[in-house]
């Protein structure tokens, strides 16, 4: 029951990368007997939780893992995962308690959920993020001057109010103000600052009224956020035009082989260790990278050095080399961390929020 692992370099990132989805593990005898490829809708694996029924788009049905490793746990006999793809519908499930709990409300629904007396509602930070991509190898972020521009043009505070209804974390890198590797003073480098912004496109030519194009996604809260940025950075002299898709295409014309629009507004939903973060977004050929341009040797460097010591200390000043390359670079625009937002009936007890913003169920009970 051991598994033995021979790396070429110390890595203490590889427990916490481990922990999340590189790590989770599949029967070998389901894989093989999974010819007609329906290993998708009946996985076999070592969680806490059981298949038994999977119907697309309407409910997922598991239940207890009686041979789960973790003694006693998890609390509950089973789950059912009802798919509802209209929020309202769902808050409304849970308010007549026909459901226990609807995770991953966006921040309107949060004075709704409120008013329900009936109803308690858990918010907390997580490392999701929504930020615009940058392609610096790319005009017009190939040049540093426009992309500290684009940043110093973002008033991130008015950002979350108006589009996250104030629950959220004004970004300005891509760890929150909780998280063990956050540094304060990378968090000072872009203060709103449209002035600065017009400066500094002065000294990089840039042209009042050329168009930018950037993707995004068709939503209504996606669109909403690109109204507002579209404003904020028009008082900066930008001219910002969004290219909506769904988002498995407009990720792939953006991060894939066409490199549509100079930048993508989205989301990055965060890893379990920081430095898996970076260097998906961060070194040359990553895939998050979208030009796959190349970045200073020097953050590589950090990115790798962050890995090389299980102690603390030494990591976090690791990390606070690596956030001050990646943002005095202007490589990305982060604009807030989304709070998880978890409305549940009173009687379900042990639910706990978590920077991954990932629900766990196994310490959840249903109160009787």
């Amino acid at each position: 029951m051991q598994v033995t692992l021979k790396l070429n370099t110390p890595d203490a990132a590889l427990p916490g990368i481990l922990s999340d989805r590189a790590g989770m593990m599949v029967s070998p005898t389901a894989v093989k007997a999974s010819a007609a490829g329906n290993l998708a809708r009946t996985p076999v694996g070592a969680g806490a939780y059981v298949i038994v029924s999977w119907a697309d788009g309407e409910r997922i049905v598991v239940k207890r893992n009686e041979k789960y490793w973790k003694a006693s746990r998890p609390y509950p006999d089973g789950i059912e995962f009802a798919i509802i793809s209209e929020l309202t519908t769902g808050v409304r499930s849970v308010t007549a308690g026909q459901n226990d709990l609807i995770y991953q409300l966006p921040p309107r629904q949060k004075a709704i959920v409120e008013r329900s007396p009936n109803i308690k509602v858990f918010n907390g930070p997580t490392l999701y993020v929504f930020q615009i991509f940058i392609n610096w190898a790319k005009p017009p972020f190939d040049d540093i001057r426009v992309r500290k521009a684009f940043n110093f043009a973002i008033d991130r505070e008015a950002f979350v109010k108006a589009a996250l209804a104030g629950l959220a974390e004004p970004a300005y890198m891509n760890l929150p103000k909780s998280h063990w590797a956050y540094d304060k003073s990378v968090a000072e480098l872009y203060p709103y600052n449209p002035d600065m912004a017009r400066k500094l496109l002065a000294e990089a030519g840039f042209k009042e009224g050329t168009v930018i194009e950037i993707g995004g996604y068709p939503d209504q809260d996606a669109v909403q956020r690109e109204e507002i940025l579209i404003e904020q950075l028009r008082k900066a002299g930008f001219s910002i035009r969004f290219i909506n898709a769904p988002v498995a295409e407009a990720s792939a014309a953006f991060f894939g082989a066409e490199k549509r629009g100079s930048g993508l507004l989205a989301a990055w939903t965060g890893r379990p260790d920081p430095s898996l973060t970076y260097s998906l977004m961060f070194t040359k050929d990553a895939y998050y990278n979208g030009g796959r341009a190349p970045v200073p040797p020097e953050l590589e460097a950090a990115i790798r050095e962050s890995r090389a010591s299980e102690d603390v200390e030494l990591r976090r000043k690791a990390f606070s080399a690596v956030q001050r390359l990646v943002m005095e670079n202007a490589f990305v625009a982060p604009l807030a961390f989304q709070y998880e937002l978890v409305a549940m009936n009173k009687k379900v007890q042990g639910y706990r929020p978590n920077l991954l913003g990932k629900p766990k169920y196994d310490d959840v009970w249903l109160e009787s």
